[in-house]
């Protein structure tokens, strides 16, 4: 048995980080406000696109992904119902 645990991932996280996470629960605008539209521009700017919706799970992100579609097309989408689509949070962020 280790007497430490292998860390699972790396953090950067310095004071301005901090500094941030406390001014968005001061401001009481968790999942709304100024920062969550930065947030979103800063987003859309990295990935090359015209807009980017922040959500609070990957199963909102699915459903917003879906919610523009033709649902007579789904099957060349590969999102049927009744069937699993498994994703992580990284998927929207990989460049082809």
């Amino acid at each position: 048995m280790r007497d430490r645990l292998l860390p699972l991932a790396g953090s950067s996280i310095n004071e301005e980080d901090i500094r941030a996470v406390s001014e968005v629960l001061r401001g009481g605008q968790l999942g709304s406000g100024e920062m969550v539209k930065r947030f979103e521009e800063a987003v859309a700017r990295y990935v090359g696109a015209r807009y980017a919706v922040a959500v609070s799970s990957g199963a909102a992100g699915l459903h917003i992904g879906c919610g523009g579609r033709d649902h007579r097309n789904m099957q060349s989408s590969g999102l049927l119902p009744g069937k699993r689509n498994v994703s992580n949070i990284t998927s929207p962020l990989r460049k082809s």
